[in-house]
């Protein structure tokens, strides 16, 4: 479905595409999880034979030791992968903290990234700036000046951490990462009055491109092919597609249906086996 909802988001203004998708990746994932732990605590409860007894006592339905063995390895491996992703993500935004909003590195590698946190700023080698031009290099800080501005960086960790619990949801995760860089380029174009100059940035730091433009919220990174053919022949589109809402919704009050579970099964621990 997600990948059904990625392909579709593809025809949203970017700005909608990032909601749409990372409400559909949490949602799916809350939903997953939740499924997944209720299998590891019906294993867990394997071994509290009073709770064990009352629980077959009330209709309650064995689940297989191997199924539950195997979501309890699911939960735990989800967990250590969420906390390897949080960790790399935290040493991508640490660094030297610079006065004001912008922070000039002495290196020939071209690089450009924003660097959000307590002091947002922008990151830029004397090697980008010597590669652009001046007009280029208003269109690059306006486009990594956008990413703070929107928060993108809030919108990347909610999926990759997502992702980090549920590998299939990688592909996805980077349509996020994807609609983040064209909303980004939509707002630089906007801000200088000219796409093709941004393009034009995007394709130089792309040719140029350097160990940095794997870093998070980078201005040559995530499909700069199509990013590039967006602003050139189809720049800001304003028409809405009712469709992706249509399935973040049906997503998202699914995984509500089944959230909101959560107090039944805290109160049937308590009742037949904290009793």
């Amino acid at each position: 479905g997600l990948v059904v909802a990625g392909s579709i988001c593809r025809d949203l203004p970017p700005r909608a595409a990032a909601f749409v998708l990372t409400g559909a990746i949490v949602a799916v994932t809350a939903t997953t999880i939740w499924s997944i732990a209720l299998l590891a605590v019906d294993f867990l409860l394997d071994y509290f034979a009073w709770c064990r007894e009352s629980l077959h006592g009330h209709g309650h339905v064995h689940v297989p030791n191997w199924l539950g063995a195997i979501a309890l390895a699911s939960i735990v491996c989800g967990a250590v992968a969420v906390v390897r992703s949080l960790a790399r993500q935290r040493r991508a935004r640490s660094g030297p903290i610079p006065e004001g909003d912008l922070f000039v590195v002495q290196s020939d590698s071209p690089t450009a990234f924003a660097v959000p946190g307590r002091h947002p700023h922008v990151v830029v080698s004397t090697g980008m700036l010597d590669l652009l031009d001046a007009d280029e290099q208003r269109a690059m800080l306006a486009h990594e000046r956008a990413h703070l501005r929107h928060h993108h960086h809030r919108l990347i960790i909610a999926t990759e951490v997502a992702a980090s619990m549920l590998p299939p949801l990688w592909f996805p995760a980077r349509r996020v990462r994807f609609a983040t860089e064209r909303w980004a380029d939509q707002d630089a174009a906007r801000e200088i009055g000219d796409a093709t100059i941004v393009a034009r940035a995007i394709a130089r730091a792309a040719l140029a491109r350097s160990d940095a433009s794997g870093r998070e919220l980078a201005l040559s990174g995530s499909d700069v092919a199509a990013r590039i053919e967006a602003l050139t022949n189809n720049p800001d589109r304003s028409r809405l597609d009712p469709a992706p809402f249509a399935v973040g919704m049906l997503v998202a009050l699914s995984a509500i249906a089944v959230v909101t579970q959560v107090h039944h099964l805290l109160a049937f621990i308590q009742t037949f086996c904290l009793s």
